[in-house]
């Protein structure tokens, strides 16, 4: 049975892969939270999402509403109900 410092070097390989590859995908990879209290967050967004939305991924982190901001506000009841219903 491995022991917890060996999971967690583990798990730190694991990390470190992902966020090689995360480097190398064109378009965005991203970890989007929709948390219980109806808040929300981006916990990881990769950084070639500049290529797509002219936005540093370190913004996008730092605040979720950049990306809801451009979404056409037509359209935003539909993502809303659409995330609510990913999340449940």
């Amino acid at each position: 049975m491995p022991t917890d410092d060996q999971a967690d070097d583990d798990l730190r390989a694991v990390a470190a892969s992902f966020h090689a590859m995360a480097q190398n995908v064109p378009g965005a990879l991203f970890r989007y939270v929709l948390r219980p209290d109806g808040t929300d967050a981006v916990e990881y967004m990769s950084p070639a999402c500049i290529d797509l939305w002219e936005v540093d991924a370190a913004a996008i982190e730092r605040d979720a509403s950049v990306l809801w901001q451009m979404v056409d506000p037509d359209d935003r009841p539909a993502m809303y109900a659409s995330v609510q219903r990913s999340a449940e």
